[in-house]
């Protein structure tokens, strides 16, 4: 059996041929990039990942991110203060939609408290279902209102 050889094409002294790599790169998916919120004193935040499944006021996994950026921020400026309103979707009856949205702010509030800012800077209140943001006819607009929305505000600023 006569080897097979492959043919060498003849080159100029001054040409460098460069053949195509053949290792492949597997495609991967990026991370998330969690967008730190711009703080600043006097201003009111509504953290767009902050919001909650239907009839809940657990924290998720993806709250901690924001949450943690803000606390830092308030540490920073211990002199500001936060109020963190809570609120839900029109599902349900209202008594226990203001019960569910204080539960949502206490939750958030508690987190900032537990990250080391000063509880007596830190205040929190549930609306129910009275300012909505967007209307409740569909499954994505009723996601929308269940948020909590973070006021900073500077008390020597009246």
């Amino acid at each position: 059996m006569v080897p097979i050889v492959p043919e060498v094409k003849k080159q100029n002294r001054d040409t460098i041929k460069i053949n195509k790599d053949t290792a492949r790169i597997a495609k991967t998916k990026p991370l998330p990039v969690v967008e730190t919120p711009v703080l600043k004193a006097d201003s009111l935040i509504t953290l767009n990942e902050l919001l909650f499944e239907t009839d809940s006021y657990k924290l998720k996994d993806v709250h901690y991110a924001q949450l943690d950026s803000l606390s830092k921020f308030l540490l920073a400026h211990p002199a500001l203060e936060v109020s963190v309103a809570g609120h839900t979707d029109n599902t349900g009856n209202e008594r226990h939609n203001v019960t569910l949205s204080t539960r949502r702010a206490e939750v958030v509030a508690q987190y900032l408290i537990n990250k080391g800012v000063a509880d007596e800077k830190v205040f929190f209140e549930g609306f129910g279902s009275s300012r909505p943001i967007r209307g409740n006819e569909t499954r994505e607009d009723r996601g929308k209102n269940r948020r909590v929305e973070i006021l900073i505000r500077d008390p020597k600023r009246k």
